[in-house]
């Protein structure tokens, strides 16, 4: 915005996809309370506006067109009432000065509120209750119904002006006077705490600091108060349930005891036949270690015979040994005889097979001359 309060350049955020807007369609924001009060702030000043509605052209800006279905559409329009839907806005604002100090005009940045909203809901949505957040002045931010929302905006015809303390005067003398608490109602149980966007941690900054130490905010006048309410009907509900689980609890209680009695003596029982039992093995083993050390003397006094035994028996198989010593040495010696005898008798054998040969050569001889013999006396 310029230093009078018109549009110079404006970027929008629909769908998803950033758009310049053209000229012909910059309007003056100059009736706009967030410029009012931007342009009066040093250059290192920021100013957020409080939490509202995206206002176009003196009127609460409605989407072109509805798509519920569409992840980036819920970021960003809120549902409120009759199927209408408006957008939550929450502006930083900060003046632009040139080199001589000079105010040309203001930076705005819109902050989508639903997705700040949806925070809050999913952060809230394990509560048993519902959940609720109202602005300093007691204005449905987050109500328990849609249509009493953004109540304190002018421009959004056919709404009530009507703020927590016009439902709940009760409620809101106690959370508008303390931080944080719990406390009951005729209408049910309120568990609340306080929000200070801009006190020291929740600061935010332009310049890119997250905490300015020296920075002079009035915070006091821009709060929000969360809280969670659960309807006296879902107390009693919830107290009747508890009653039920509690009865079951008694008769099972009741019944764990009879049963653990009962256990009580069927172990008590069984821990005296146990004891009976042990003291019987105790008996049976002493017995049996009695027994067993009887026959183990007997066992011993017939190791010691064997023992004497083996003894004898190892003296016998010395001498008998030393005999088949004795006996194989007769033998070896028997041998050698033996292979003279043989080596002799082959050599008689060889003289007389030579004798042999001559005796039938003598025969042939002899029939020979018996032959010629013969032939003669022819």
């Amino acid at each position: 915005l310029d230093a009078y309060g018109m549009e110079k350049i404006r970027v929008n955020f629909n769908e998803g996809q950033s758009k310049v807007v053209s000229n012909d369609a910059l309007q003056d924001k100059s009736k706009r309370y967030y410029f009012e009060k931007s342009i009066n702030l040093k250059s290192d000043d920021v100013y957020l506006s409080r939490f509202d509605l995206n206002i176009e052209k003196g009127i609460v800006e409605r989407p072109e067109k509805i798509i519920p279905n569409s992840f980036l559409f819920n970021r960003v329009w809120r549902l409120h009432k009759a199927g209408e839907y408006v957008k939550p806005m929450i502006r930083w604002c900060m003046p632009i000065v040139d080199s001589s100090e000079k105010k040309r005009g203001v930076l705005v940045l819109n902050y989508f509120g639903e997705h700040l909203l949806r925070i809050f809901e999913d952060i809230t949505s394990s509560s048993y209750g519902e959940s609720a957040l109202v602005d300093h002045k007691g204005y449905w931010l987050k109500g328990f119904n849609k249509e009493a929302e953004w109540g304190f905006l002018k421009e959004l015809k056919g709404v009530d002006n009507l703020r927590l303390q016009d439902e709940y005067p009760q409620v809101w003398d106690i959370i508008s006077k303390k931080e944080a608490g719990q406390f009951y109602t005729d209408d049910g149980l309120f568990t609340f705490n306080t929000v200070y966007p801009l006190s020291g941690k929740y600061f935010l900054s332009l310049s890119g600091d997250a905490y300015i130490e020296n920075s002079k905010v009035e915070t006091s006048d821009y709060l929000w108060k969360a809280f969670t309410f659960v309807s006296k009907a879902k107390l009693n509900e919830k107290i009747s349930d508890l009653e039920k689980k509690s009865l079951f609890i008694y008769v099972s209680l009741l019944c764990f005891i009879f049963i653990a009695a009962f256990l009580f003596v069927q172990i008590d029982e069984k821990r005296k036949l146990f004891e009976q039992g042990e003291k019987d093995l105790f008996a049976t083993l002493a017995n049996e270690k009695k027994r067993e050390a009887q026959e183990l003397a007997l066992l011993n006094e017939q190791l010691v015979k064997n023992e004497q035994g083996l003894k004898e028996v190892n003296l016998e198989l010395l001498e008998r040994e030393q005999q088949l010593k004795n006996a194989n040495y007769e033998l070896q010696e028997s041998k050698f005889e033996l292979a003279d005898n043989i080596e002799k008798l082959k050599k008689a054998n060889s003289s007389m097979r030579g004798r042999e040969l001559r005796i039938i050569e003598i025969k042939k001889k002899v029939r020979y001359l018996e032959e010629k013999f013969k032939e003669k006396k022819a």
